[in-house]
């Protein structure tokens, strides 16, 4: 489940939000999985921009386009 309400009662207590693009940075905090796409990003420094900053806010980082990643090059 996605959600971007913080307070849901989502069993187990782990939020893995997908936070593709820079207008959901917002939501990258401790207690949550963030996700990076390469799809919602600029270039490789972009990606690895958004990965780095979720990497750092949150408890972890799930990428989810592995194929996407070899595609683009990165």
């Amino acid at each position: 489940m996605t959600t971007t309400d913080m307070y849901s009662p989502l069993k187990p207590d782990l939020l893995v939000l997908e936070t593709y693009g820079n207008s959901y940075q917002q939501y990258i905090r401790t207690g949550i999985v963030a996700g990076v796409g390469v799809f919602a990003t600029s270039s490789e420094s972009d990606y690895q921009s958004q990965f780095q900053y979720a990497l750092q806010k949150s408890d972890g980082v799930m990428v989810f386009d592995y194929y996407g990643l070899q595609k683009a090059g990165y």
